[in-house]
């Protein structure tokens, strides 16, 4: 199905003479929406998390011994610390080796390859969390957020394969002591938003 209209920005006095034109069928003002107020509540962070990850069954999966080992996953966003310590702990057996990435570029055609000339196994591979990554908005490897960019990605890939990370909190942990769903889980960062 297709629709055949489109959207003009008019007086709204003008709608009458709009709708009199020769092939309008309709013509009307489209609504206008604000943002609610947002309401905000202190909670630990864990009780948050946990709470979360027992209402999908994250727990059972865990019981089954479903844990992402052998999988990846592709976070399309914003973006990732790379150096966060939720990501700090490599997966036990992952599906992508630095070898196996090399090996995928030497035989697929990749974007990112036509975005950047000398685009390889060596950048693309970070870690064995990170086996591949690639910045799309800026053309390069550099998947970290920067300057005012939201870390919503790294919130992303943290909600998906953090590993639990005993250290002291400083104001730069924003993962403090999380695990994912998926904690065994490779994580393949894709940046489209600069």
């Amino acid at each position: 199905m297709t629709v055949n209209g489109f959207a003009v920005r008019a007086a709204r006095r003008d709608i009458s003479a709009i709708k009199k034109l020769n092939g309008v069928k309709l013509a009307f003002e489209a609504p206008t929406y604000s943002a609610p107020e947002s309401e905000f509540t202190e909670v630990e962070p864990n009780e948050v998390f946990n709470s979360g990850a027992e209402q999908q069954g994250t727990f059972n999966a865990w019981d089954c011994g479903y844990k992402g080992e052998g999988m990846s996953i592709a976070v399309i966003d914003t973006g990732c610390y790379l150096n966060h310590t939720a990501f700090s702990t490599a997966p036990a057996n992952p599906k992508y080796t630095r070898e196996s990435i090399e090996n995928l570029l030497n035989t697929y055609d990749f974007e990112a390859e036509s975005r950047m000339q000398a685009f390889d196994a060596d950048l693309a591979y970070k870690t064995a969390k990170f086996p591949f990554v690639f910045d799309y908005s800026e053309d390069d490897a550099d998947v970290n957020h920067t300057g005012g960019v939201s870390a919503h990605g790294t919130h992303v890939a943290g909600i998906a394969a953090a590993w639990e990370a005993e250290h002291e909190l400083s104001q730069d942990d924003w993962f403090p002591g999380v695990t994912g769903v998926a904690p065994e889980a490779q994580l393949v960062i894709l940046k489209v938003f600069s």
